[in-house]
């Protein structure tokens, strides 16, 4: 099958990243050489902007890019492309159910990050923060998020995690009656939350559209259920070495892993097809 790659994606956590949170030299090397080449390259993460911005720097991406899960696209120095927060009624709801059933979770607006008591996810923050060498990303907690309500709190997704099979299904049950919210996975156990509509396939196809470059002609790399539909609205999909096996069923190749520079070595083996 003849390809074209224009474009390239990158999911962040377990794609681009290691299991440091760092992109590595290699890869990074990898991916500078094809901006050389005036092959495009993006990011589309579940995260939000402000813990994109080291890496937006790193790559040199000036261009639009996909966070949280296409329900925020960011255009450094530019109008947002698109922006999509939960409705507020709906935030509500969440709050008091989390609170109600003691669980770990957060709810995320462009800059900050208000986290229940003793969050474990707490750790990915204080690794970015510590990595970008400054103050980075904002943490708050959850029990300040009330007082936003009535300011109309622009939160553009929340997570919540529920390892615990009873955890699970107790959260689940509660989202499959809220017709306003919409869920993913981005880890085991690890619910994203947003619109209804969204998703990181919507995502990227407003940036293709951005650029010009047919929806054929973008290659995603991911890991997880949220990269799903990112993989089903390209024409050329990678998963990692160590995605979940549904992703590498529907993928076009898989690599290797995200602690084994899986994307550097990729993008080696697709030179062929950038810019065919």
């Amino acid at each position: 099958m003849k390809r074209k790659i224009s474009l390239l994606a990158f999911d962040l956590d377990g794609t681009l990243l290691n299991s440091s949170l760092e992109i590595s030299e290699f890869t990074l090397s990898q991916i500078r050489s094809i901006v050389e080449k005036k092959i495009k390259v993006t990011i589309c993460s579940g995260r939000v902007p402000a813990l994109q911005e080291l890496y937006l720097k790193q790559l040199s991406l000036d261009g639009p890019y996909v966070a949280c899960n296409g329900a925020l696209i960011p255009h450094r120095g530019n109008a947002d492309l698109f922006a999509k927060p939960l409705n507020t009624k709906e935030v509500e709801k969440l709050y008091h159910f989390f609170k109600a059933e003691k669980l770990h979770a957060c709810f995320q607006t462009r800059d900050e990050i208000y986290f229940s008591d003793n969050n474990p996810r707490q750790w990915l923050v204080k690794r970015y923060n510590l990595l970008a060498g400054e103050r980075g990303l904002p943490q708050a907690p959850m029990e300040e998020l009330p007082a936003l309500f009535d300011h109309k709190a622009v939160v553009y997704k929340a997570m919540v995690y529920a390892p615990e099979k009873e955890q699970f299904e107790k959260v689940r049950s509660f989202l499959e009656r809220e017709t306003e919210i919409a869920y993913t996975f981005s880890e085991k156990g690890l619910f994203d939350l947003i619109s209804p509509g969204i998703d990181k396939g919507f995502g990227i196809k407003k940036i293709a559209d951005y650029y010009g470059i047919p929806y054929e002609e973008v290659c995603a790399f991911g890991d997880h259920d949220n990269d799903i539909p990112f993989f089903q609205a390209v024409g050329t999909s990678v998963a990692m070495g160590n995605a979940v096996p549904h992703l590498k069923a529907i993928a076009t190749f898989v690599t290797d892993s995200n602690d084994r520079d899986g994307v550097g070595k990729a993008i080696q083996r697709l030179a062929v097809y950038f810019g065919e």
